[in-house]
């Protein structure tokens, strides 16, 4: 009696830590950004309120409609209604701020570039987040490279965003990797000195 009621317990303690990790996994929550185009095609906010919807152009005519390759929309739970926060043509990285009011977007826009952005749910806007970090790093000799990567990598407390910077070029021919932080309600970035 004793040994099966152990492999149930067992069995239960298993089925809800995977149960949790599908919970956690599927809101976004847990884990690096989700990537678009790619095998998740939504991803829903932390409070279930909202859900980014990703959208391909399968001919010439979806890319006229798209106004580009991929579009990124924003569609609520509620009413059903969709707004396109972001329009791009290769791939992106997207997730949501713990709060839900916020989305980090970074676009992998070209081979020798990325940028990021955040999404302002509350006011529809998507704000250029690359522009305030070339300011903190304009001290540095790292802008004088001709690969620039800005990459949004995880949320931090409250709404802040830890941003990775690297590249390459004539300045650092072997590379080079720095990381800021961004606090999105103060629209303010701040270099760090070490990862």
């Amino acid at each position: 009696m004793r040994c099966r009621a152990m492999r149930l317990v067992s069995l239960l303690r298993t089925e809800l830590i995977t149960t949790l990790l599908l919970i956690f996994s599927s809101t976004g929550c847990v884990g690096k950004p989700t990537p678009f185009p790619g095998k998740q095609t939504s991803l829903i906010s932390p409070d279930k309120q909202r859900e980014l919807v990703n959208r391909d152009a399968d001919n010439d005519s979806g890319v006229v409609r798209l106004g580009g390759n991929h579009s990124l929309f924003l569609r609520e739970a509620k009413t059903g209604m969709e707004t396109r926060i972001h329009t791009y043509n290769r791939h992106i990285e997207a997730s949501w701020s713990p709060d839900g009011r916020f989305v980090a977007v970074t676009d992998f826009a070209a081979s020798d570039e990325s940028v990021c952005f955040i999404y302002r749910v509350a006011d529809g806007k998507l704000v250029r987040l690359t522009d305030a970090l070339k300011e903190v790093l304009s001290g540095t000799d790292k802008l004088k490279n001709h690969h620039v990567y800005f990459r949004a990598e995880t949320w931090q407390n409250g709404p802040i965003l830890k941003v990775k910077v690297s590249g390459f070029g004539d300045q650092d021919p072997k590379g080079f990797e720095t990381w800021c932080l961004y606090d999105v309600a103060r629209d303010q970035a701040t270099l760090l000195r070490s990862k």
